[in-house]
């Protein structure tokens, strides 16, 4: 058989396989059109970006705004509008995943005790937002994959200052302690005096009482004089009738 008719029937067969750099260079230029690049968020334009979050949250799910995906396209079209800047619904998205769960971090490490203290830059125009909510951590509607396309440069540490030293932790365990037995004492002293007050109402009453019943034997008193009066002056008439009855006899 002639070697070059071989040769020819081969290349039908042959498959041609690219490197591996190119298909890690086409799934890098993927991953580079789905998540947004970094950016950098100066404190004015996250300001904005919450007032106008607060502004149109509670549009959500009415007719202009169906979804929390087109909240963020409207907050990134009036972010642009406002401040010329070129953000997108991802970058918009991403930034208040990181204020929210720092918002939470935040609030969760103020009702702890024998914490120090923090301090976060948005905290008041957070709260305005979550005013009246008791749960300030909304079920997260961003996906597992989203959450890791957020920028390093966006995390949540950035939004956070470095803690103030704890300040007399042994005084305030001790003050805690205080608190813990005047509040038995305090308690004690409430319940006497209740009891103090029902008791001087009690003996207020009975007083009252026997004084109603020595008003009335001091009525059935002065019958039984009116009625040992009224005996005697019948006695008298009586003696009288015997003495003129007795003189007539004697006649």
């Amino acid at each position: 058989m002639d070697t070059r008719s071989c040769e020819s029937g081969l290349s039908e067969f042959l498959v041609f396989v690219p490197p591996a750099k190119a298909t890690e260079a086409s799934t890098n230029q993927e991953l580079s059109d789905t998540s947004p690049a970094p950016i950098t968020w100066s404190t004015n334009q996250t300001k904005v970006l919450l007032d106008l979050y607060q502004k149109y949250r509670v549009r959500v799910g009415t007719a202009q705004i169906k979804n929390f995906k087109k909240l963020w396209e409207i907050l990134a079209k009036e972010l642009n509008g406002l401040l010329r800047t070129n953000v997108t619904a991802g970058h918009v998205e991403n930034r208040w995943r990181v204020l929210e769960r720092a918002y939470k971090r935040y609030v969760d490490n103020q009702n702890k005790t024998g914490q120090g203290k923090k301090y976060f830059e948005y905290l008041e125009e957070m709260d305005a937002i979550f005013k009246g909510k008791k749960n300030v951590n909304p079920v997260v509607l961003l996906s597992s994959e989203s959450v890791q396309k957020m920028p390093d440069n966006q995390s949540e540490e950035s939004l956070k200052f470095p803690e103030t030293p704890r300040k007399a932790t042994t005084l305030q365990v001790q003050e805690d302690r205080s608190k813990e037995k005047r509040t038995p004492l305090l308690n004690r002293n409430v319940t006497l005096v209740h009891m103090r007050r029902d008791k001087k109402e009690y003996y207020e009453a009975r007083l009252l009482i026997e004084r109603e019943k020595v008003d009335i034997l001091k009525a059935k008193v002065k019958l039984m004089e009116e009625k040992n009066t009224l005996l005697g002056e019948r006695n008298e008439i009586l003696k009288k009738k015997k003495c003129v009855l007795c003189s007539q006899e004697s006649i």
